[in-house]
């Protein structure tokens, strides 16, 4: 078999890979904000669940779950949440399961942008 064919059926497949994973739980140790990388004192953790009857990816919080939007690529995947405020929060999982959650935030009342982003991994489950 050609490198050339190898190649694309190793991207292929871990295109799947990630892509059938039921949950995805994702532990976030750093973050950062306007005042630079810290080390969290507890961790942050999002778990992202595949509902197959569905067809859709639901991201659980402290407060219930709320449907999001996915966009899986060769990469990894990419999970998009857009709040009832109407903000925005990102999550990506690379193919190697690490992962960048960025929030962008903006407070009713106020004109200032809260933005933070998290580094960590995920496992599959």
């Amino acid at each position: 078999m050609s490198k050339g064919i190898l190649a694309v059926l190793l991207l292929f497949s871990a295109s799947i890979s990630i892509s059938y994973a039921n949950t995805f739980v994702c532990t976030y140790p750093k973050y950062a904000t306007n005042d630079g990388l810290k080390n969290s004192k507890e961790d942050f953790v999002l778990i992202f669940v595949y509902d197959q009857n569905q067809d859709k990816y639901f991201v659980k919080g402290n407060v219930g779950a709320e449907e999001v939007a996915h966009s899986i690529s060769n990469q990894g995947i990419n999970f998009i949440e857009v709040t009832n405020s109407g903000n925005i929060m990102l999550t990506t999982i690379s193919s190697g399961l690490d992962s960048a959650h960025s929030r962008h935030t903006m407070i009713p009342g106020f004109t200032d942008i809260t933005a933070s982003q998290y580094y960590g991994s995920c496992t599959k489950e």
